[in-house]
Parts: structure tokens; sequence; C-alpha cells
């Protein structure tokens, strides 16, 4: 699997994965850790460095299936694109060993793509005899062609609880309302779309302030992005942060009032999460899981995506409305506890696993050596 750098989603749940105690009690891991790119704005770029490491991987995991000699190997592959391809090389290795496989999938699209006849058969021969682990049952109709529905399990994501949520009166009723916008800067998460819908608040004269964290991306440089809010002349209500981890993250979340994200391709994004752990209501898009997430008019608010007039209404609902966002806020919190904590996440992970591999265990059992059981596919 992919861990950081760069910081991203998948990556993120990677690290989680990697780093969980319950698996580590059910089952005997090696991990293989992929790295292909340091930063945000190397992902999507071609470069002899990645052919390189690719090469050397395969290296490292022929090696690994020959040694370790695994059960099962679980693998998180990339799903479009060229890394698609890529992935799919990889694939044909670790079959070759005659492990089964198990597919963690964190993205979406292959719909599309499968329209041609070739890239059809190859998500096929890809998913052929393996497991798939989809992160809600709403990404299974795209999935449906190429895997059979008795083959996929569904695990939501989890993170990690840091930091207390919010105490009311951190949300100002005489303030300029705070929204926040946290992720990458790529177009498909749509900032576009939120500056659209800022300058509409703006000229409907409605008190706010709108601050902008995230990386640069191969799309767009911090530079560029600033450049546009200067051209839709937002200077005085638009800030550009910048990146922020850690504690400075969780400050700027601490004092927002809302999150916005308004994006037009995401699956289980975790800036959601992270949102409903604080507090804070959420406004974004009918994509992926993201209406599983987001309880429409209980934890937030859903609007379709690409469209920054219906966008500003529900930020405008949210700025007029104080009360409203704190309720929803406190829905959400309560939501993430329930569901989304990362020890929710841990449990559900081996809860996922040990129904594919035929592991048994209980929370908080004793190790399990899966090597010295006879599963139930005879290796």
């Amino acid at each position: 699997m992919p861990l950081p750098p760069p910081l991203h989603g998948s990556n993120l749940m990677n690290q989680y994965v990697a780093d969980s105690p319950e698996l580590r009690e059910v089952f005997d891991v090696q991990l293989l850790s992929i790295r292909y790119v340091s930063s945000i704005a190397d992902i999507g770029r071609i470069s002899g460095k990645k052919a390189l490491i690719f090469l050397s991987l395969v290296s490292r995991l022929a090696v690994t299936l020959v040694w370790f000699r695994p059960d099962f190997v679980y693998f998180v592959p990339a799903v479009t694109g060229l890394s698609f391809y890529r992935d799919y090389l990889l694939s044909l290795v670790i079959k070759s060993s005659g492990c089964r496989v198990i597919y963690h999938i964190h993205g979406k699209g292959i719909g599309e793509r499968a329209i041609n006849p070739i890239v059809g058969y190859l998500y096929r021969s890809f998913f052929n005899n393996g497991f798939v682990i989809l992160l809600s049952r709403l990404l299974f109709d795209e999935f449906r062609r190429f895997v059979r529905e008795d083959s996929v399990r569904y695990l939501a994501n989890g993170i990690e609880m840091i930091q207390k949520a919010r105490m009311p009166d951190a949300c100002g009723y005489d303030e300029a309302t705070r929204i926040l916008f946290l992720s990458n800067l790529m177009l498909s998460k749509g900032p576009i779309v939120l500056l659209d819908a800022a300058v509409i608040l703006r000229d409907m004269g409605l008190p706010f302030m709108l601050d902008i964290v995230g990386n640069p991306s191969i799309e767009m440089s911090l530079g560029e992005f600033q450049g546009l809010i200067e051209a839709k002349g937002l200077e005085s209500c638009v800030f550009l942060l910048g990146p922020k981890y850690g504690q400075e993250k969780l400050d700027v979340l601490a004092r927002s009032d809302m999150l916005v994200f308004p994006t037009s391709n995401d699956c289980f994004p975790l800036v959601i999460l992270e949102a409903m752990s604080q507090g804070l209501p959420v406004i974004s898009t009918f994509q992926g899981a993201i209406s599983e997430i987001v309880e429409d008019g209980v934890t937030g608010l859903l609007i379709k995506a690409a469209d920054p007039v219906m966008l500003a209404e529900k930020m405008a609902y949210l700025i007029g409305n104080p009360k409203v966002r704190l309720d929803m806020g406190a829905m959400g919190r309560k939501k993430f506890e329930e569901m989304y904590d990362l020890r929710v996440f841990n449990r559900n992970l081996v809860d996922v696993l040990a129904q594919i591999t035929g592991a048994s265990w209980m929370s908080g059992g004793a190790p399990i050596e899966l090597r010295e059981r006879v599963n139930r596919f005879g290796r």
C-alpha cells in the first residue's frame, strides 16, 4: 500500500491500517510500502524515477511472496489513470504466486473508463478471483460488472479524534461567520466553484470570512489561486492560508463555523470526518458516499456538484442561522463518535478481513497465527 508522504486521504487511511494494533493481534503481517512521489504537486507526473521505483517494487514483491508465503495479499490499488495499468501489473505478480488478493478501493470512476472494451476486459481480469473492500454500498454500482456481490465487503473510513469538540460559544453570533475549505487545490475539489459562490455572498452583503487551507497541486499553484481571489475582488473576505498540519490545522478547524467542500469527484473524504469530529456542520455534494456521511438537513447540507448559486444559497442559510449550525455540528460530532472514530474503524477492519480470510477473532482476543490453520480455500 502507498504510505505518506504525500499526505492525502487514502494514504492516511493506509497508514492507519499499517499501524492497526488489532490487525496484528489476528494476522501475521508483512508490510510492503509504496512511495512514488513525496508531494501532492508530483501526483500525476510521469518520470523515469517513478519507473525505477516500480521496478524495485516488483523485485521486493516477488522476494516477499517467496519468502513470506502469504495466504492473502491486501492491496490498495489505483483504479483509474495510468496508475491502474501499473497496479494491474503488480496484481499479475501477486496472482502468479497463487495468493488470493484483497483489493481495498479508495477511488471511483471505472464506470466511464470501462466503456472501452479493452479496458473493461482488464478490469474483469484484475478483479477476477479476488475480494473487494469498498468504502460504502453506494459505490457498488460501478463495480457490479466486474465483481461478484458476494466477494464485496464494506468498510467506512475512520480517523483519530485528537481534540475535543469545539464549544458552542466558539461560534460567535455577532461576528462574521468563518467558513473553511480544507483540501488540496485540485479542480475536482471545487475551490473555483466556492470562489464563485463567495462572490454571490459578497454581493448579498453577508458578513463572512472564507479560509482556504490546502496544498498546491499539478493543476493549481498557490500563486495562481491567489490571483483568482484578487481577480474576483475577494481579498477582503477570502484568505489563502496554504497547507496546515497538526496543531495548526486543528486551530483552523476550531475557529471555523462550517466546512464547505463542493467536490465533484470524491468517495469518502476524510476532511468531512475531521470537520464532524470538531462539531462543524458540513456543506458538500452528492458524490461517492458523502450522502451516507452527511445527513442532509441533520448534520449538514448537500447540493449537486458545480452549482455555485445553490452553494451560495446553502452557505447563506447557515450564515443566517447560527443555532442551526450548532445543532448540525453537534449531531455530526455524535455520528462521528459512533461510526467514524479510529477505534471503530480498527475493529471493523479486522471484522471484514476475518470474514474474508476465515480467521476467528474477538475484539481484544489473543493473537492468532493464520498460517497455523487450514483456511477455507485449502491453501
